[in-house]
């Protein structure tokens, strides 16, 4: 996270108690839909349907139908939330570079606002993050509690993201890689990560952020993904999230999916890490 930048990535269910004048836009998951091309030019229907083809396409998901909304200011995207999440409406910081998204399982939708200054890169990477936290809830046939370990959901939508941001040409998974391990190892010169399991239950999520800012949680988050993905390989996220549409253990679905417990797995982790970040 830049200094000039606020990216409010809030993991929580909602449900919207009113709308301020969005922009509605349709999105459509539809398997064999050819993939749009995107641009600096391209509006958000096109980033979205171009998102959701990529993400039908990796995870094979069946199709179904969400809605973006665009807030045209940050003071609307406050006020749709205001009821439901206090301390946002009272803390978020206004500045020139301001993200603000939410994907909101019960209604299949994502809430957005970008600032005019934010690049169109940065609007694709903020959508696709949210758009695949929808597929993690399409995947679990819309089961709207999260149950699942933080880690593990916003470390995916990320590596997500970056296999999508490579699809649609607009930057390669290599170099979004490498500049979350940039701040990996830049944080832990200075200071101790967090345990997965301080970082798995999503109540805590945001005070984690608060303390452990950005490198300590999405950007570890994400090598603990991509770490799983090497050792257990892409299908076993996948059935993963499948599995909370009959249990919200995670951790019973953790090994399920993985063959692994959870503790047994933050320890290989962190001998994979401390090699990673040296």
């Amino acid at each position: 996270m830049t200094k000039r930048s606020l990216y409010i990535r809030l993991g929580f269910v909602i449900v919207l108690a009113g709308c301020y004048s969005p922009q509605i836009i349709p999105i459509t998951y539809a398997p064999g839909t050819p993939i749009p091309t995107v641009s600096q030019q391209s509006d958000y229907s096109i980033q979205a349907a171009a998102i959701a083809s990529a993400l039908v396409s990796e995870l094979q998901l069946p199709s179904f139908k969400s809605q973006l909304y665009v807030y045209s200011s940050l003071n609307d995207f406050k006020m749709a939330l205001a009821k439901e999440i206090e301390d946002l409406t009272e803390n978020a910081t206004v500045n020139s570079d301001v993200v603000a998204t939410l994907a909101v399982c019960s209604h299949k939708k994502i809430l957005a606002y970008w600032s005019s200054r934010v690049p169109w890169a940065m609007r694709v990477k903020s959508l696709a993050h949210e758009m695949t936290h929808l597929a993690h809830f399409a995947l679990g046939n819309w089961t709207c509690s999260r149950y699942e370990h933080a880690w593990l959901m916003e470390g995916f939508a990320n590596w997500m993201t970056f296999k999508i941001l490579e699809r649609l040409s607009v930057n390669t998974f290599k170099a979004e890689r490498d500049e979350f391990l940039n701040g990996f190892r830049i944080f832990r010169s200075k200071q101790a990560f967090p345990s997965l399991k301080l970082l798995s239950p999503y109540r805590d999520w945001l005070n984690m952020l608060d303390t452990y800012e950005y490198s300590g949680t999405y950007q570890q988050s994400f090598f603990a993904v991509d770490y799983l993905i090497e050792r257990s390989g892409f299908e076993s996220i996948v059935k993963y999230f499948t599995l909370f549409e009959h249990s919200t253990d995670a951790d019973k679905n953790f090994k399920a999916a993985f063959g692994i417990e959870f503790t047994d797995f933050e320890t290989d982790f962190r001998g994979y890490f401390t090699k990673l970040s040296g």
